[in-house]
Protein backbone atom coordinates (compact mmCIF):
# COMPACT_ATOMS: atom_id res chain seq x y z
CA UNK A 1 0.00 0.00 0.00
CA UNK A 2 1.16 3.63 -0.72
CA UNK A 3 -1.10 5.52 1.55
CA UNK A 4 0.91 9.06 1.15
CA UNK A 5 1.12 8.73 -2.48
CA UNK A 6 -2.39 7.63 -3.26
CA UNK A 7 -3.76 10.81 -1.24
CA UNK A 8 -1.04 12.96 -3.05
CA UNK A 9 -2.36 11.76 -6.34
CA UNK A 10 -5.98 12.56 -5.38
CA UNK A 11 -4.67 15.82 -4.05
CA UNK A 12 -2.97 16.66 -7.44
CA UNK A 13 -5.93 15.96 -9.35
CA UNK A 14 -7.44 18.55 -7.62
CA UNK A 15 -5.42 21.03 -8.41
CA UNK A 16 -5.22 19.53 -12.21
CA UNK A 17 -9.37 20.16 -12.20
CA UNK A 18 -8.78 23.54 -10.56
CA UNK A 19 -10.51 22.77 -7.51
CA UNK A 20 -9.73 23.50 -3.66
CA UNK A 21 -9.12 20.81 -1.06
CA UNK A 22 -8.79 20.44 2.14
CA UNK A 23 -6.52 17.24 3.78
CA UNK A 24 -8.75 17.02 7.03
CA UNK A 25 -8.59 13.88 9.88
CA UNK A 26 -11.73 11.57 10.23
CA UNK A 27 -13.22 13.48 13.02
CA UNK A 28 -14.15 16.61 10.95
CA UNK A 29 -17.37 17.66 10.68
CA UNK A 30 -18.41 16.81 6.71
CA UNK A 31 -21.54 18.44 6.19
CA UNK A 32 -19.86 21.68 4.87
CA UNK A 33 -18.10 19.17 1.92
CA UNK A 34 -20.13 19.33 -1.24
CA UNK A 35 -17.49 16.17 -1.93
CA UNK A 36 -15.30 13.76 0.13
CA UNK A 37 -12.85 11.20 -0.80
CA UNK A 38 -11.56 8.37 1.98
CA UNK A 39 -8.19 7.29 0.01
CA UNK A 40 -7.48 4.09 1.68
CA UNK A 41 -9.45 4.57 4.31
CA UNK A 42 -8.44 0.95 5.81
CA UNK A 43 -9.62 1.28 9.84
CA UNK A 44 -13.46 2.15 9.91
CA UNK A 45 -14.88 1.87 13.36
CA UNK A 46 -18.85 1.43 13.47
CA UNK A 47 -18.91 5.19 14.61
CA UNK A 48 -16.68 6.55 11.43
CA UNK A 49 -19.33 4.41 9.16
CA UNK A 50 -22.20 5.67 10.53
CA UNK A 51 -21.09 8.90 10.38
CA UNK A 52 -19.95 8.65 6.75
CA UNK A 53 -23.50 7.22 6.07
CA UNK A 54 -25.08 10.25 7.40
CA UNK A 55 -23.03 12.42 5.53
CA UNK A 56 -23.94 10.45 2.15
CA UNK A 57 -27.66 10.67 3.67
CA UNK A 58 -27.88 14.31 4.14
CA UNK A 59 -26.58 15.25 0.65
CA UNK A 60 -22.54 14.82 0.60
CA UNK A 61 -20.96 13.00 -2.32
CA UNK A 62 -18.55 10.03 -0.29
CA UNK A 63 -15.54 8.59 -2.89
CA UNK A 64 -13.91 5.72 -0.94
CA UNK A 65 -10.72 3.94 -2.69
CA UNK A 66 -9.54 0.21 -2.60
CA UNK A 67 -8.25 -1.09 0.42
CA UNK A 68 -11.13 0.80 2.84
CA UNK A 69 -13.11 -0.59 5.42
CA UNK A 70 -11.30 -3.34 6.39
CA UNK A 71 -11.17 -2.92 9.73
CA UNK A 72 -12.42 -1.82 12.65
CA UNK A 73 -10.91 0.18 15.63
CA UNK A 74 -9.43 -3.24 17.20
CA UNK A 75 -7.99 -4.12 13.99
CA UNK A 76 -10.47 -7.19 13.50
CA UNK A 77 -11.58 -7.94 9.91
CA UNK A 78 -15.04 -6.73 8.85
CA UNK A 79 -16.42 -10.19 7.71
CA UNK A 80 -18.54 -10.64 4.95
CA UNK A 81 -16.78 -9.04 2.23
CA UNK A 82 -15.27 -6.09 1.26
CA UNK A 83 -14.64 -3.18 1.70
CA UNK A 84 -16.66 -4.06 5.15
CA UNK A 85 -18.04 -1.48 6.89
CA UNK A 86 -18.90 0.44 3.84
CA UNK A 87 -20.24 -2.00 1.99
CA UNK A 88 -23.97 -1.78 2.46
CA UNK A 89 -23.26 2.56 1.91
CA UNK A 90 -21.38 2.19 -1.16
CA UNK A 91 -23.64 -1.18 -2.63
CA UNK A 92 -20.94 -3.85 -3.59
CA UNK A 93 -18.99 -5.98 -2.05
CA UNK A 94 -15.49 -7.26 -3.54
CA UNK A 95 -14.06 -10.24 -3.30
CA UNK A 96 -10.37 -9.77 -3.28
CA UNK A 97 -7.31 -7.53 -4.34
CA UNK A 98 -4.93 -8.65 -6.95
CA UNK A 99 -1.55 -6.61 -7.58
CA UNK A 100 -0.65 -5.86 -11.61
CA UNK A 101 2.22 -5.38 -13.40
CA UNK A 102 2.16 -2.02 -14.09
CA UNK A 103 2.23 -1.22 -10.91
CA UNK A 104 -1.63 -0.74 -10.28
CA UNK A 105 -3.26 -2.36 -7.55
CA UNK A 106 -7.18 -2.86 -8.38
CA UNK A 107 -9.96 -4.79 -6.36
CA UNK A 108 -10.99 -7.92 -8.59
CA UNK A 109 -14.55 -8.93 -8.68
CA UNK A 110 -16.67 -6.40 -7.86
CA UNK A 111 -19.97 -7.01 -7.49
CA UNK A 112 -22.82 -4.93 -7.10
CA UNK A 113 -25.27 -5.44 -4.34
CA UNK A 114 -28.14 -2.54 -4.72
CA UNK A 115 -29.56 -2.40 -7.89
CA UNK A 116 -29.10 1.63 -7.49
CA UNK A 117 -25.37 1.32 -7.83
CA UNK A 118 -24.02 2.06 -11.46
CA UNK A 119 -20.98 1.92 -12.90
CA UNK A 120 -19.38 4.88 -14.00
CA UNK A 121 -16.00 3.60 -15.17
CA UNK A 122 -14.10 -0.12 -14.96
CA UNK A 123 -12.65 0.77 -11.72
CA UNK A 124 -15.72 3.05 -10.63
CA UNK A 125 -18.99 2.92 -9.06
CA UNK A 126 -21.20 5.15 -7.65
CA UNK A 127 -24.63 4.42 -5.70
CA UNK A 128 -27.25 7.49 -4.93
CA UNK A 129 -27.82 7.40 -1.19
CA UNK A 130 -30.82 10.18 0.32
CA UNK A 131 -29.36 13.20 -0.80
CA UNK A 132 -26.07 12.04 -1.99
CA UNK A 133 -23.98 9.20 -2.95
CA UNK A 134 -21.36 7.01 -2.34
CA UNK A 135 -19.01 6.47 -4.56
CA UNK A 136 -16.17 3.31 -4.98
CA UNK A 137 -12.34 3.94 -7.09
CA UNK A 138 -11.30 0.04 -7.08
CA UNK A 139 -7.49 0.59 -8.95
CA UNK A 140 -4.41 3.25 -8.59
CA UNK A 141 -5.15 5.25 -11.40
CA UNK A 142 -2.39 8.36 -10.27
CA UNK A 143 -3.11 11.94 -11.43
CA UNK A 144 -4.02 11.09 -14.85
CA UNK A 145 -6.40 8.33 -14.61
CA UNK A 146 -7.85 9.82 -12.16
CA UNK A 147 -8.45 13.18 -13.88
CA UNK A 148 -11.98 11.77 -16.01
CA UNK A 149 -12.99 10.27 -12.91
CA UNK A 150 -13.00 12.95 -10.51
CA UNK A 151 -13.98 15.36 -13.35
CA UNK A 152 -17.16 13.35 -13.39
CA UNK A 153 -17.65 13.26 -9.56
CA UNK A 154 -16.96 17.01 -9.16
CA UNK A 155 -20.18 17.58 -12.09
CA UNK A 156 -22.40 14.88 -10.84
CA UNK A 157 -21.70 17.04 -7.15
CA UNK A 158 -22.40 20.10 -8.50
CA UNK A 159 -19.03 21.60 -7.79
CA UNK A 160 -17.19 23.87 -10.39
CA UNK A 161 -13.65 24.68 -10.65
CA UNK A 162 -12.52 28.13 -9.47
CA UNK A 163 -9.43 28.39 -11.96
CA UNK A 164 -9.93 28.54 -15.93
CA UNK A 165 -8.75 26.64 -17.70
CA UNK A 166 -5.63 28.09 -18.40
CA UNK A 167 -3.77 27.66 -15.07
CA UNK A 168 -6.13 24.76 -13.44
CA UNK A 169 -2.75 21.76 -12.71
CA UNK A 170 -0.03 25.62 -12.69
CA UNK A 171 -2.17 27.32 -9.49
CA UNK A 172 -3.33 26.78 -6.68
CA UNK A 173 -6.13 28.24 -4.96
CA UNK A 174 -5.96 28.89 -1.20
CA UNK A 175 -9.23 30.84 0.46
CA UNK A 176 -8.58 31.93 4.54
CA UNK A 177 -10.88 34.16 5.76
CA UNK A 178 -11.92 35.52 2.42
CA UNK A 179 -7.88 36.75 1.50
CA UNK A 180 -6.97 34.66 -1.91
CA UNK A 181 -3.61 33.06 -2.23
CA UNK A 182 -2.75 32.17 -5.85
CA UNK A 183 0.06 30.32 -5.71
CA UNK A 184 2.27 29.38 -9.12
CA UNK A 185 3.65 26.21 -8.79
CA UNK A 186 5.17 26.54 -11.89
CA UNK A 187 8.60 27.65 -12.68
CA UNK A 188 7.30 30.50 -14.82
CA UNK A 189 5.45 33.61 -14.94
CA UNK A 190 1.59 33.70 -15.25
CA UNK A 191 -1.01 36.77 -15.02
CA UNK A 192 -3.60 36.11 -12.97
CA UNK A 193 -6.75 39.21 -13.41
CA UNK A 194 -4.39 41.49 -14.97
CA UNK A 195 -1.73 40.70 -12.23
CA UNK A 196 1.59 39.08 -12.51
CA UNK A 197 2.71 36.39 -10.95
CA UNK A 198 6.63 35.31 -10.60
CA UNK A 199 7.16 31.40 -10.99
CA UNK A 200 7.36 29.90 -7.66
CA UNK A 201 5.20 32.91 -6.11
CA UNK A 202 2.65 34.11 -4.57
CA UNK A 203 -0.27 36.71 -5.49
CA UNK A 204 -2.35 37.41 -2.37
CA UNK A 205 -5.93 39.43 -3.28
CA UNK A 206 -7.88 40.97 -0.27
Amino acid sequence: MRYRQEALDWYTAFLDQGVRADVIPVWTDLPGYDLVVAPILHMVPSALRDRLTAYAEGGGNLVATYFSGIVDENDHVWLGGCPGALRELLGIRVEEFEPRLDDTLRAERVHLTDPATEVLFPEVTRRPVGDGSAAYVSARLGPEGLAPVLAELLARAGVEPELPPGLRGKVELAIRGGVRFHINRTDFPLVIDGADLPGRGVLIVE
